[in-house]
């Protein structure tokens, strides 16, 4: 489940308890709505490496899986808060200032 790759990436590359904690929170609810098995995620043989950059399309890809094909309303939301999460707090300060490649807009 890329959810729970996103999770072990997540407190890997920046330990965000939040982010990981929203994460959590969807993976518990997609369980419980769609009835899927438990996954318990094995971090030794995961995808850990990688930016915060890669983290955060991961996410955002997810949440269109979520949105375009299971319409689910709760997970959206929190993958959602975990993609802003990211955007806000961490990228800011891992890009430097010449660097064009990320910027944000409000």
């Amino acid at each position: 489940m890329l959810l729970t790759a996103a999770r072990v990436s997540a407190n890997a590359s920046c330990g965000d308890g939040l982010c990981v904690h929203l994460i959590d929170q969807c993976i518990a609810h997609l369980s419980e709505q769609y009835d899927l098995p438990s996954v318990e995620p094995d971090e030794g043989e995961m995808w850990t490496e990688g930016s915060l950059a890669a983290l955060v399309r991961l996410v955002i890809y997810v949440h269109a899986e979520v949105s375009e094909i299971l319409h689910d309303r709760r997970a959206e939301n929190l993958l959602k808060q975990c993609i802003d999460h990211l955007l806000q707090i961490h990228l800011p300060y891992s890009q430097q200032p010449d660097e064009g490649a990320l910027r944000l807009t409000h």
